[in-house]
């Protein structure tokens, strides 16, 4: 049993983040509203922000660098995600 623990704890999932159309400038595709990453599954979502921040740095309309992360939230079919849970929770509650 520890040894599928550590398969499923010390692993990752591929993540899909698409950016809000309002938020992104009118001539950007949708292939370009969207960051690939992957995040282990015993980390939290949160501290990948700046990452994809910094992927959808030039599709946004607004990008001044003073936002300090306060602002942003990720969301699954229009349910805010706890940004408090561990990824690997966060999946096991969407599927």
């Amino acid at each position: 049993m520890d040894q599928v623990r550590g398969l499923v704890w010390g692993g990752a999932v591929n993540v899909q983040i698409n950016a809000k159309q309002s938020l992104l400038l009118n001539e950007v595709t949708y292939k370009e509203s969207m960051v690939n990453i992957r995040i282990p599954r015993d980390t939290y979502l949160v501290l990948y922000l700046p990452a994809i921040v910094n992927g959808l740095r030039n599709s946004l309309k607004i990008d001044d660098g003073t936002n300090d992360g306060g602002t942003y939230w990720f969301e699954f079919e229009g349910v805010p995600l706890f940004w408090n849970y561990p990824f690997g929770v966060l999946y096991l509650s969407l599927i």
